[in-house]
């Protein structure tokens, strides 16, 4: 199978820089939220042509440390972020106005993940990953099955 070459870009926030390891995509916007005790979300616009150097500018605070990973629905409209406590779902439109009100929390710590990182998101299944602990421990991967309203758009 072959690939495209890569497009690479060069990102800077507007403000200076941030320790960030949360990243979603929706339409021609690039997220980042950081990983920090406020949750920043950052956005930039990819141009269609010409040039590959982006400026992430703050667009909203979501209150959440230590955001782990994050990732839009399928249609765009929604995204769930992803900490070690819980995923939270916001509505895309909301947070590119600057609103960081959720619609929807799932508490993730009953769970007992040895350190829970990753998230991704399909119909009504959510899908955690986590790290080892010790570092040569082997992760977890667990999928959950969630209710369609707290997932509905």
């Amino acid at each position: 199978m072959e690939t495209d070459p890569p497009e690479v870009f060069t990102a800077t926030y507007a403000d200076g820089p941030h320790n960030a390891e949360a990243l979603f995509v929706a339409g021609a916007d690039i997220f980042i939220i950081t990983r920090d005790r406020s949750g920043d979300v950052y956005r930039a616009t990819v141009p269609a042509t010409g040039s590959r150097e982006l400026t992430l500018r703050r667009i909203a605070q979501l209150g959440l440390g230590a955001v782990t990973d994050a990732e839009a629905f399928r249609d765009g409209t929604s995204v769930v972020v992803r900490t070690s406590h819980e995923a939270v779902l916001y509505r895309t439109a909301d947070l590119m106005r600057g609103v960081s009100a959720p619609y929807a929390r799932i508490p993730l710590h009953g769970l007992r993940e040895p350190q829970g990182e990753g998230v991704a998101i399909d119909g009504n299944m959510l899908y955690l990953s986590s790290e080892g602990k010790p570092w040569s421990r082997a992760g977890t991967f667990m999928s959950l099955r969630c209710d369609p309203s707290l997932l509905q758009s």
